[in-house]
């Protein structure tokens, strides 16, 4: 069966960063066999191999073993996988532990969107990126965010804390009251889940705002590697 239309769809609407690697996969495979989804058969690599570096590291003989693969589509996803190797290094390798190194990571992909865009990048316990989600696009002033599609990236990423951003194509980088709203209900979902929501980035061009940096998170960054000044790990007010 072919790769879901809805996953081609979301691919052509929010671009590869609004999917996961198990829906990338699924894409390059492009079809499943008889029983199995690609999707299934792409979960199943990813679980075989423990991630995208040991799937990319892995021999053609060994993927053509994994239920569902075979010889060619076992080339094809090699293939992919190797192409994707000869590009230069990502920011994906820096340690986004505090708010100006997050705008550096994240300005690249927001300064120039026409349209507000909502942002996960799931943070692994050295706080580097596990990933660079786009979850939701809108219009000029606002987008529409669920607050459990962000946890579903970050437990889908194994995240151990979790950055949000957005950006404010009005090059006004405050941020509204919704804005806060928003911050507020995500910092008390993170927590119930155990996922701390360490920052809240806007954009707007060549201007940002952190809520960390601005103190402005409703309660202490929770993660001490974490500053929200660049200079040393936040520590929660005294009493």
């Amino acid at each position: 069966m072919p790769a879901s239309p809805r996953l081609r769809e979301r691919y052509a609407t929010l671009g590869p960063h609004g999917l996961g690697p198990v829906e990338l996969l699924a894409l390059i495979l492009g079809t499943g066999t008889a029983g199995r989804s690609a999707r299934a058969i792409a979960a199943d690599l990813l679980d075989s191999f423990g991630d995208l570096t040991g799937l990319r590291t892995a021999p053609v003989s060994a993927l053509s073993r994994v239920h569902g693969m075979g010889p060619a589509r076992a080339i094809r996803v090699h293939a992919a996988l190797a192409l994707a190797g000869c590009a230069p290094p990502d920011r994906h390798q820096a340690q986004l532990d505090h708010p100006a190194a997050l705008v550096a990571f994240l300005q690249p992909h927001l300064r120039h969107e026409p349209v507000e865009t909502f942002w996960v990048v799931p943070l692994d316990r050295r706080l580097h990126a596990r990933d660079c989600r786009l979850i939701s696009r809108g219009s000029r002033r606002c987008t529409v965010v669920d607050p459990g599609e962000v946890f579903r990236v970050a437990v889908a990423s194994r995240a151990d804390a979790v950055v949000v951003a957005h950006n404010h194509p009005s090059g006004t980088a405050e941020p509204s009251a919704e804005d806060r709203s928003l911050t507020a209900r995500l910092v008390r979902g993170g927590q119930l889940l155990g996922v701390p929501v360490l920052d809240h980035i806007i954009v707007a061009g060549d201007r940002h705002w952190s809520f960390a940096e601005h103190g402005e998170l409703p309660m202490p960054v929770e993660r001490a590697s974490f500053s929200a000044t660049g200079s040393g790990p936040v520590r929660p007010p005294r009493a």
